[in-house]
């Protein structure tokens, strides 16, 4: 638990929004984002070659540094790329289907300031237009090592083991010291394995329940049940636990992970989801190929 003291209003701050055909939901964003009462802000967005009305928003802002990319690099290099172009002293990672409350930063900066041993603090995040909490944290589940959301209140700034990636207050020196996102993720776990990476160096992360986020979940990826999430999900889980536990943990973690992925394949059978057990199946294959990045599976 984390005591709170006044912040530095002089502190800049670089937002980075990483954007891949998201005109339906990214106007409502950069409202939120430029009502914020913090200031100064400098806003980047960082395009993943979006084919729809994205550009043409965005050319609405006039205090917006956009970076193009002519294909799509998925979230761990596009913001990649967003934070090397980043100044200031602290980086806010901001997915395009979240809407800020008008104080969120401002209550970030609050929490992120109490101890330089903080590297990341994340919102509350609730559900799109609701009170109804979708994560105040993520919490590492016993011998198999699942991630899961974490959704009961709080009433005080407060350590957690993980934050979601749709909204990320980092510490830009730390970030900096460090190796960036694995753009071999692609797409989930990204966010995880590098606040693991910067955890190991002895530093916290937090969740501060006076910022508040709201998500519309999983915009660009089809929802949670999409063939592209079912995917990504089943074949970097093995990569996470590859990369970051210990052979102990990984002595549970694999043979549950296995158990996992054959429970989904039965249970997309019998719910008449054929084509989710396919990906489920093909994520796990593809891990043990060792296969990484982005692929060009027609979703």
């Amino acid at each position: 638990m984390v005591k709170k003291k006044k912040y530095n209003r002089n502190r800049l701050v670089s937002l980075i929004i990483v954007n891949w055909n998201g005109e339906d939901v990214l106007a409502e964003c950069l409202d939120s984002v430029f009502s914020q009462d913090y200031k100064p802000i400098k806003v980047i967005v960082v395009d993943n070659g979006s084919q729809d009305n994205s550009l043409k928003i965005i050319k609405r802002y006039k205090k917006i540094k956009l970076i193009k990319n002519f294909e799509n690099l998925g979230f761990a290099e596009g913001n990649n790329i967003g934070i090397r172009a980043a100044k200031g002293d602290y980086i806010f990672l901001l997915n395009n289907d979240t809407v800020l409350k008008k104080n969120c930063i401002t209550e970030l900066i609050n929490a992120i300031e109490a101890t330089s041993e903080v590297a990341f603090v994340g919102p509350r995040i609730n559900y799109y237009k609701t009170d109804k909490i979708w994560s105040l944290g993520v919490r590492v589940e016993y011998l198999s090592y699942r991630h899961k959301l974490m959704t009961n209140e709080l009433d005080k700034v407060t350590q957690v083991p993980y934050i979601v990636g749709c909204a990320m207050m980092c510490r830009a020196d730390v970030i900096k010291s460090y190796p960036l996102m694995d753009p071999g993720y692609f797409s989930y776990y990204e966010e995880s394995d590098w606040q693991a990476r910067i955890k190991k160096n002895g530093y916290k992360i937090l969740v501060a329940p006076g910022a508040v986020v709201w998500h519309k979940i999983a915009q660009s990826t089809g929802g949670a049940d999409s063939a592209f999430s079912i995917y990504y999900l089943s074949r970097n889980r093995g990569y996470f636990i590859k990369k970051n536990l210990n052979l102990t943990q990984k002595f549970t973690a694999y043979p549950l992970y296995l158990a996992e992925i054959k429970i989904r394949f039965w249970l997309y059978i019998l719910k008449g989801k054929p084509k989710l057990s396919k990906y489920t199946l093909i994520g796990f294959l593809d891990f043990l190929k060792g296969k990484r990045g982005k692929v060009d599976y027609r979703f």
